[in-house]
């Protein structure tokens, strides 16, 4: 892993950690001066996914977002091989983070799709933006038949609906 980052990001690591994700395998990457997160998925078939999130983290560039660290040739998102398997890779800066619902500019987006956010489910509810403990804001969507979508799924819809990323 320490050769894949200085030779495709020419970043040298102090301190590497795996943290499972959940269709992913994640690292954060420590060096002397700044933290990273290295993303890698196996299932191939998400690179349009992973390439259209990443637009849409080009798009939100401000502190409040990871931001994508570009390879050393300028791609943000590339098919790489690590222990001679195939998987999508992208570097994002490190943050502290939160939901991506808990931050303002979301809620900003949803409006300029046409959207309304709210912080409570109702049978006027058309998606919940839920992650994996959603808790019982899952359990009410289930109830009222509410589709249930996590950030992911949530980053394709924006692209599709032609949102200016």
């Amino acid at each position: 892993m320490e050769k894949l980052l200085i030779e495709e990001f020419g970043i040298n690591p102090i301190e590497i950690i795996r943290i499972n994700g959940y269709d992913n395998l994640n690292y954060l990457i420590k060096t002397n001066s700044k933290n990273y997160i290295l993303k890698t998925y196996e299932d191939l078939s998400l690179i349009d996914l992973i390439q259209s999130e990443t637009k849409a983290l080009l798009f939100l560039n401000d502190n409040l977002y990871p931001k994508p660290v570009p390879f050393l040739n300028g791609e943000n998102v590339r098919i790489i091989q690590i222990n001679g398997t195939s998987k999508i890779c992208r570097l994002l800066s490190y943050l502290e983070g939160k939901f991506l619902g808990e931050i303002n500019q979301t809620k900003d987006l949803i409006r300029s799709l046409g959207g309304k956010f709210q912080s409570t489910v109702t049978s006027n509810t058309n998606y919940l933006i839920a992650g994996e403990n959603g808790g019982s804001k899952i359990k009410k969507a289930q109830d009222l038949n509410v589709r249930i979508i996590d950030e992911e799924k949530f980053i394709k819809i924006i692209d599709e609906k032609g949102a200016s990323l």
